[in-house]
């Protein structure tokens, strides 16, 4: 069963769709961790998380959200690179939108679980603690999976509206296409009349040089 709902570019859209989904799952498992952290001081008489430094969770959501700037300039450039590179941006962002929702939010919940736990190994590992499967969901799995499954599935909601949003605005990505290349195209003129001048400059200089080193003419008189 696929997650596709247009089958026109399959292996672009596959890899904009999952890249989507563990990017939500990312920061999904960044933010329940943190939500876990505080809902621990609250709920539980001895919350795990209290006892170590969690770098690791703000590494997890940067990585998130480099990743994100970084595909989204991937495609764009992408499209650039073609003369009709809108209408095939556009058809990568349609095909992505997932054909089931329920199974991309699954997948979305499915991949935060496993970095969840994985941002808390990485701090004890650090932190040289010995750890068990209790603590690396915060003191209670059943609060960690909770709190998980509920960050994951907004998250997730959030993606899949995104990618719903940008699969459907066809006219709008057709002219941020459309707006970047004239800028190219401009930047690329603009560089050109630079090197252009700059050797006529240059050739002009080389023959005031090499006039002043024959010197004036010399007359010569009958």
């Amino acid at each position: 069963m696929t997650l596709f709902s247009h089958p026109a570019r399959p292996r672009a859209s596959a890899a904009v769709l999952l890249a989507s989904l563990v990017v939500a799952a990312c920061l999904a498992a960044a933010l329940a961790h943190g939500a876990i952290d505080a809902l621990g001081d609250i709920v539980l008489a001895h919350d795990a998380y209290d006892d170590l430094v969690h770098d690791t969770r703000s590494a997890f959501a940067a990585l998130a959200i480099a990743g994100a700037l970084g595909g989204a300039i991937a495609l764009v450039l992408g499209a650039l690179q073609r003369r009709d590179g809108g209408a095939q941006l556009h058809a990568t962002l349609r095909g992505a939108i997932p054909r089931h929702t329920t199974l991309a939010l699954a997948a979305v919940v499915a991949l935060a679980l496993p970095m969840l736990v994985s941002i808390e190994a990485l701090d004890c590992s650090l932190a040289r603690q010995s750890t068990d499967l209790d603590a690396l969901f915060g003191g209670s799995i059943a609060l960690g999976l909770g709190v998980t499954t509920l960050v994951a599935l907004a998250l997730g909601s959030a993606m899949v509206g995104i990618l719903r949003f940008l699969g459907g605005a066809r006219l709008a990505v057709l002219r941020l296409v459309a707006a970047l290349a004239r800028l190219l195209r401009a930047r690329d003129r603009a560089d050109a009349l630079h090197r252009a001048r700059r050797i006529a400059v240059a050739k002009n200089e080389r023959y005031t040089r090499s006039s002043d080193d024959r010197g004036p003419p010399i007359l010569h008189h009958a």
